[in-house]
């Protein structure tokens, strides 16, 4: 009976051992620890074959095969797990050599397994048929096995207690004692190898490790691959309830009527067989229905937490925390692989993703959505691709589109006869199709949903119209102050400037009569002396005026740039515009300025578009610049007289390679641009195409100037640009 039940349990181990490698190979075939741990289930799965064949069998050579092969899959055991612990832990740059040794110690060990130096021969041993003696070399094996089993498992136990959060603490924690069982469990066979009278009963152990990384994938996310854990307990589980009735069978024939029939084994397994036919479909159920109900979720909930769901989504206000909460409890309630809740942006008139897991949105995808809004637009139902019927009268593009999102089931968001919304659902990660039930469910929750999505809109439109509002008061508030002091600080800088002119008219006038009239009674040192007093206080007043006119240019700037108006002209001091394109293009301080400028250069225009014609210049010099070392911006400002009229004339330039030749004409065009995708967050027009189209826009048809690239000698390019001034 012992031999039976060993030979049992390897059985079992192989299936358990197998499937859970099967399933972790399949699952991310690119994933290096999952191919690892694949391999050491393996393995194991392997050594569990050779075992059962092994101790069914009743030939000297057969069992002294098995015997070899069982031991080849116990050779690569410890440099499989070795390898997998290192690749886990992320040490494999520190323990490279190490893994190479142990791979060569298992090559090496593998060849030998064919020679007595590994396996003397095999002999009747205690309760089994046969059993093998170790040969000369094996010992070293043996103390190779325990070595990497110890380290392997210092490394785990090390990592389970220093990980930095508890979910990895976890993590580690069940894959080291899952492991670690399945060892204590097949290491009760080396006893016997060495003649001490210990049966390996606690092989069964073995598939206790299976269950613990089940567990672990379950509740801590393991790998992310829960999925697989419906599949091996499933299957296990079936497996393991007729091998069950078999040995069952097979000791109550034995135990009543062992004395009378001499064919138990065959009457063993045709009532098993029987028992196959009418039991299957019950037990396959049985297992489901118990993994779903304790291991995933409870379906009598479902239901109940879906209408929780559609009442607590009402209060919430915010679309971010909105589609979170939507998609987590349907991640934990039906626990589909995918889900993506798309939301119509009412600005851009277009649907985007509010929130989504398992499936990556790209901008090929983006194009087949618009296909599927379209159809949902038209067709307000549900679509479950899970029934076949189903896709033969759906048009291609829009199978197309679910197929690339991971869609199943797609339910649409609908309020008042208009799409709101879409939430599509991937398959369930236990394998089981959407019930009835829960299909039936969902329109009410899409209604429910579609009216907490409006809500938050209404919401953020009243936010966004309150924030508008509150900022155009403001603004108003700001260019009626600055109005109020620029007619108040006007009047003081008319009775400033004026007070200069009449002290230099009266004054220095007076002054000059005076020092004519007393020349003949003063010296020579006193006439120069008072001659200087007047120049002085002649270039004090000019002073005073020419500030005085400059302050009021300045106030005129500032209120025209607060008005917003792009079609009201003024003059401008230029400086100010200058500026504030600094700031909005965000170069004011990590950019070196190489400006000639007059001090006091002043132009006609308007302030608001030369603001923004040089922020979208300084923009493009910005992206230009990246990743240069020196960032230098040039620009060269004068008056000048051009075809027979008065213009201020611009030359602006950066260190940067400049704009190829070949494109000197197209870059003004509308939509063209040399970006891939926008760079900028502080120019709308940055990136799209429109930066420079725009700048043309300012400058010829605002202020009827003119503006084109010309090649530099130094190299690169420049743009120039003239505006012409008021009296041209």
């Amino acid at each position: 009976m012992v031999q039976l039940f060993c030979g049992v349990t390897g059985l079992i181990n192989f299936i358990t051992c197998l499937a859970l490698a099967v399933f972790l190979y399949f699952k991310n075939r690119s994933g290096k620890i999952n191919i690892l741990f694949a391999i050491w289930s393996a393995s194991v799965a392997f050594w569990s074959f050779g075992y059962f064949m092994w101790l069914f069998t009743e030939k000297y050579s057969t069992a002294l095969f098995w015997t070899r092969i069982l031991m080849s899959g116990a050779i690569v055991i410890p440099s499989a797990y070795l390898h997998f612990t290192i690749v886990y832990l992320n040490l494999d740059h520190r323990h490279r050599l190490l893994i190479i040794f142990g791979y060569l110690f298992s090559g090496l060990y593998l060849i030998l397994n064919w020679t007595p130096l590994f396996i003397a021969t095999v002999e009747p041993r205690y309760w089994f048929r046969w059993w093998p003696v170790p040969g000369k070399l094996y010992h070293i094996y043996q103390a190779y096995f325990i070595l990497a089993v110890i380290y392997t498992h210092f490394l785990l136990f090390q990592r389970a207690y220093t990980a930095p959060t508890k979910v990895l603490r976890k993590q580690f924690k069940l894959v080291a004692y899952g492991t670690l069982i399945a060892y204590i469990g097949g290491s009760t066979n080396f006893f016997l190898w060495y003649n001490i009278p210990i049966p390996p009963v606690f092989n069964f152990m073995v598939t206790g490790y299976v269950a613990l990384i089940a567990y672990a994938i379950l509740q801590y996310k393991l790998w992310d691959l829960d999925f697989i854990v419906r599949k091996t307990i499933v299957f296990s589980g079936v497996f393991g309830f007729f091998v069950f009735v078999f040995f069952s069978i097979t000791y109550l024939l034995n135990l009543l009527i062992g004395s009378y029939v001499g064919l138990r084994s065959n009457a063993a397994a045709i009532m098993t067989f029987a028992a196959g036919i009418i039991f299957y479909g019950r037990v396959e159920k049985f297992f489901i229905t118990a993994t779903d109900r304790f291991l995933f979720q409870k379906k009598e909930d479902i239901l109940v937490v879906l209408r929780e769901l559609s009442h607590e989504i009402i209060t919430i206000l915010d679309l971010h925390t909105l589609s979170s909460k939507i998609l987590s409890t349907l991640e934990h309630t039906l626990r589909p692989e995918t889900a993506i809740l798309l939301i119509q942006n009412e600005q851009k008139k277009e649907f985007e993703v509010a929130s989504s897991y398992g499936v990556a949105i790209s901008s090929e995808t983006n194009k087949k959505i618009d296909s599927l809004v379209h159809y949902l637009s038209d067709y307000s139902e549900l679509i479950n691709l899970e029934e076949e019927k189903r896709k033969e009268v759906l048009p291609v593009l829009v199978l197309t589109a679910l197929e690339e999102l991971k869609a199943v089931i797609t339910i649409p968001l609908v309020m008042q006869n208009k799409l709101q919304g879409i939430l599509l659902l991937g398959k369930k990660k236990s394998d089981q199709s959407y019930e009835a039930r829960e299909l039936d469910a969902f329109p009410a929750l899409a209604g429910q949903i579609a009216v907490a999505v409006s809500n938050t809109k209404l919401l953020d439109e009243i936010v966004v119209e309150r924030t508008a509002k509150k900022e155009a008061e403001k603004k108003a508030e700001l260019v009626n102050y600055t109005r109020t002091f620029k007619h108040e600080g006007g009047n003081a800088l008319v009775g400033i400037e004026s007070a200069a002119i009449s002290m230099r008219s009266h004054f220095l006038d007076k002054s000059e009569k005076l020092r004519k009239q007393f020349e003949p009674l003063l010296t020579p040192t006193y006439i120069t002396q008072y001659d200087q007093l007047n120049a002085s206080v002649a270039k004090c007043l000019k002073s005073i005026e020419e500030e005085g006119s400059k302050m009021g240019m300045i106030m005129n700037t500032v209120v025209g740039g607060l008005s917003g108006s792009e079609t009201e002209k003024q003059m401008i001091y230029f400086r100010i515009p200058w500026e504030t394109a600094k700031r909005n293009a965000g170069i004011e301080y990590n950019f070196r300025f190489m400006a000639q400028i007059e001090d006091n250069f002043k132009m006609y225009g308007n302030v608001n578009a030369v603001e923004r014609l040089f922020t979208n210049l300084f923009t493009n010099s910005r992206d230009a610049l990246e990743n240069q070392k020196e960032k230098l911006i040039y620009l060269n400002a004068v008056y000048r007289d051009y075809e027979g009229k008065k213009v201020t004339w611009f030359e602006y330039w950066d260190a940067g390679s400049g704009v190829p030749e070949p494109l000197f004409e197209k870059v003004f065009e509308q939509g063209f641009s040399t970006k891939l995708k926008p760079q900028s967050s502080t120019s709308s027009e940055s990136g799209h195409g429109y930066g420079l189209y725009v700048c043309r826009k300012y400058i010829e048809d605002i202020h009827g100037g003119k503006i084109w690239i010309e090649k530099r000698e130094e190299g690169g390019s420049k743009f120039v640009f003239w505006i012409p001034c008021q009296d041209a």
